[in-house]
């Protein structure tokens, strides 16, 4: 890694979930995410959210709960489909999902600090995946 670059490349995934805030907030380097998604048998390069929609949204929330306000990238290699708009089609998506969890955080992490599974899995249905 150049000189230039500071930062950590981390190939994210659920077990790193318990380290982000120290990663955020501890680390002398500023934090590189870069996010892959795919089937876990192979490494697809899917962009983010099409496989694992879900996790990807629980991503999201830790990073934001943790105060991560920099770069996201997406390690994903469309040789099917169009550049361009598989791109787009990723920053689109992290977009409004970031945003979406604006509102929500506090509920969501009241609900699983509670522990209640089907009051927070009611709360995914109708906040996230908008099936009120």
């Amino acid at each position: 890694m150049p000189s230039r670059v500071r930062g950590a490349l981390i190939h994210a995934c659920r077990s790193l979930f318990p380290l982000l805030p120290a990663l955020i907030t501890q680390s002398p380097y500023r934090l590189y995410v870069h996010i892959i998604d795919n089937d876990g048998k192979w490494d697809w390069d899917y962009f983010c959210g099409t496989k694992h929609f879900l996790e990807y949204v629980e991503f999201l929330y830790y990073l934001r709960r943790c105060g991560y306000d920099d770069y996201l990238t997406s390690d994903t290699s469309p040789t099917r489909w169009d550049i361009k708009r598989t791109f787009e089609a990723n920053a689109r998506l992290t977009n409004a999902v970031w945003n979406m969890l604006e509102g929500l955080e506090d509920e969501f992490a009241r609900l699983m600090e509670a522990g209640d599974y089907l009051n927070t899995w009611r709360f995914i249905e109708n906040e996230i995946f908008k099936l009120k």
